[in-house]
């Protein structure tokens, strides 16, 4: 299950999705996306998760979601794109924080 979140003052959205992986190539791609089992008729969200090997100890991981509807107006739709970009450099930051430091650094 997978939450997704945003606030803005009073105005608060949470989409809760059930996602499936429908496709993956070892060490380069993970595909999942929306399975609802209600039956009813949903937008679809898909999530890539692409791998690229740097060097021996450095993969680099590219997240890309899509959504085919509407989250919500245009401001909020806004303030929903900010929380992406902060998690995305949290994530980059976590990432980066809990690499096993090599004996020269």
């Amino acid at each position: 299950m997978l939450v997704l979140k945003a606030q803005l003052g009073p105005f608060s959205r949470m989409k809760k999705l059930r996602m499936a992986k429908v496709s993956s190539e070892p060490h380069k791609l993970i595909r999942f996306e929306r399975k609802e089992i209600s039956g009813r008729d949903a937008s679809d969200w898909s999530i890539d998760i692409n791998f690229k090997e740097l060097d021996l100890i450095t993969t680099e991981i590219t997240f890309v979601v899509s959504y085919s509807g509407k989250l919500w107006t245009r401001t909020l739709e806004t303030v929903f794109n900010t929380y992406v970009d902060q998690a995305r450099t949290n994530l980059k930051a976590y990432f980066v924080s809990s690499r096993p430091q090599s004996e020269n650094e």
